[in-house]
Order: C-alpha cells, then sequence, then structure tokens
C-alpha cells in the first residue's frame, strides 16, 4: 500500500520446484568371471536437466567399466542437476574367481598309455572334447594336452604332458675269455634294474 494515498496494489507470485531427482543405476551383469569387465550405468531423472555425474574413484561420466579381483564390490555415483542439487547412490556387483587347475602329468614307456588327471574345477573339457576329468592316450612321443576347467561359470586353462621315458640301452662288459675252472665275471651298465636269465 502506498502510505500517502493508502492506494492498495496486489500481485502472486508462483514459486515452482522442480520434481525430486531419482538416481537409478543399472550394471550390465550382476556376476562377472575374474578378468572380464562389468559395465554401470547411471541415469538421473527430475530436477532440472543439465546432469552432470561422477563416480567414485572412478570418471566424471554416466557409465563406469569396472572389472576387480574376487569378491562383492561396491561403487558410488554422485550426480548435480543445473541447480547443483547432488543425489547419490550405490550398486554392488560381484567377480568370481577362476578356478585354480592343477595337472598330475604323467611318465610312461614307449607303446604304454598314461593317464593325466586335472583337479580344482567342476567339470573339464579336453582338447578331444572328452569331458572326465582324466585323459588317458598313447603317444609315440612327449607330448602335452590343454583341458578347460570350469567352476561356477569361470574357467582356466593347464597344460598336462604325457612324457615317454628313453628306451635303455643295456650294454654287456665281461672278462673273457677264461681258462677252464676260473670264474666269468659277467656286468651290465646303461639300466637302473637288471634281470638275468
Amino acid at each position: 500500500s502506498d502510505g500517502l494515498t493508502g492506494c492498495q496494489i496486489n500481485d502472486v507470485f508462483f514459486i515452482s520446484q522442480p520434481p525430486p531427482m531419482t538416481l537409478n543405476l543399472s550394471s550390465s551383469t550382476a556376476t562377472s568371471c575374474v578378468g572380464t569387465n562389468i559395465v554401470l550405468t547411471g541415469t538421473n531423472s527430475g530436477g532440472t536437466a543439465g546432469y552432470t555425474y561422477t563416480w567414485t574413484s572412478g570418471p566424471p561420466t554416466d557409465s563406469h567399466t569396472v572389472s576387480a579381483a574376487a569378491g562383492t564390490h561396491i561403487y558410488t555415483l554422485q550426480s548435480q542437476d543445473a541447480n547443483n542439487c547432488l543425489i547419490s547412490n550405490t550398486i554392488s556387483v560381484t567377480f568370481v574367481g577362476n578356478p585354480t587347475i592343477t595337472i598330475q602329468s604323467s611318465s610312461i614307456c614307449p607303446l604304454e598309455t598314461g593317464t593325466i588327471t586335472a583337479l580344482g574345477a567342476s567339470t573339464y573339457t579336453w582338447q578331444d572334447n572328452s569331458t572326465t576329468s582324466s585323459f588317458a592316450f598313447n603317444p609315440t612321443v612327449t607330448s602335452t594336452y590343454t583341458v578347460v576347467g570350469t567352476a561356477q561359470s569361470c574357467s582356466s586353462t593347464a597344460i598336462g604332458t604325457i612324457t615317454i621315458k628313453p628306451i635303455p640301452q643295456p650294454t654287456l662288459q665281461t672278462n673273457s675269455p677264461r681258462c677252464n675252472g676260473q670264474n666269468l665275471s659277467l656286468s651290465a651298465t646303461g639300466g637302473t634294474a637288471y634281470t638275468w636269465t
């Protein structure tokens, strides 16, 4: 109102408020194997458009590609709208360790069958597509064989060997010739055990 004339004027003011912000987080997969990647994505809505994003210990973008050691890991994303209003959210993903495959290799004599055994996984696939934990073969030379072991949908590769032992080459030594009534001595070398006939 005017103090001199007593005239009054009225006006109406509207105070608008943007809708509350919502920050949704998603992942390309909730669980993955160690050594692979998971893509995290954040989407802000509400507030005033013109959003910015910042991952804790990550890039200033709405997406973040992560790879980590075995276990469950939590990632945090912060987002601001055009009015600098802040919102944050977290997401957890799990990385599963790859199985540790151990191989029990084999040493055989020529023409024998050697068996290699794999340990440390739930299922096995050998290079010939056999799916048992043990692999038997009779190679003619020392050979290596590859197996893929899988556990909890994660895989590792290992290599086993069937070693062909060398054929012994025995050498016979004697004190011959001897006279009648004297002892004849025979000795052998080139092996680790001997059978006389």
